[in-house]
């Protein structure tokens, strides 16, 4: 193993004691050198009104009121960037060469073989990878999605769209 500094060693170490050096105001535990599986303020059921905000967004996103979502909202320490684990489940087996070249079809959406939220600082695009069929269920593909978060939010999503509507004639002037 590498020589640490001694002042940092404790790291590796003694995680506690790290943990113990700073005193956690905003969020649930230490952020530095570490993940928090908490996000947000726990609610009755178990699951924070993050993780609410993001069943409930899906559906309505999506337009799938009864959409199954069961998320983990996790605090990682990078300077930008949100990523998401998906589990998305169809009717039939999915077929992976056709999911993989239904994701690289898309307008704005990357496909690497694991993105990562350095990457997609500064970025307009949002990438995916990791993307395999469940060991469980044939029926089901995980893949993991990533994007600059201060920039692919919901203004720019909301032009993108409108971009997109007029580009297909859903919308414009009439003459």
């Amino acid at each position: 193993m590498p020589v640490l500094h001694e002042e940092i060693d404790f790291l590796v170490t003694d995680g506690q004691r790290a943990r113990e050096l700073v005193v956690a105001e905003v969020h649930a535990d230490t952020l530095a050198y570490n993940v928090v599986p908490m996000l947000g303020t726990l609610g009755e059921n178990g699951y924070t009104d993050e993780e609410m905000k993001m069943q409930n967004e899906s559906r309505k996103i999506l337009d799938l009121p009864n959409l199954a979502v069961s998320p983990t909202c996790v605090r990682v320490p990078v300077m930008v960037g949100h990523a998401i684990e998906v589990r998305a489940t169809y009717e039939r087996e999915v077929d992976l060469a056709e999911a993989k070249a239904a994701l690289e079809a898309f307008p704005n959406l990357i496909v690497e073989e694991a993105p990562t939220p350095l990457a997609a600082a500064g970025r307009d695009e949002t990438f995916v990878g990791r993307v395999r069929v469940d060991l469980g269920d044939p029926k089901s593909l995980n893949f993991f999605v990533v994007g600059d978060n201060l920039l692919k939010g919901a203004a720019l999503n909301t032009v993108q769209l409108a971009e997109l509507a007029v580009e297909r004639g859903l919308v414009g002037a009439r003459a």
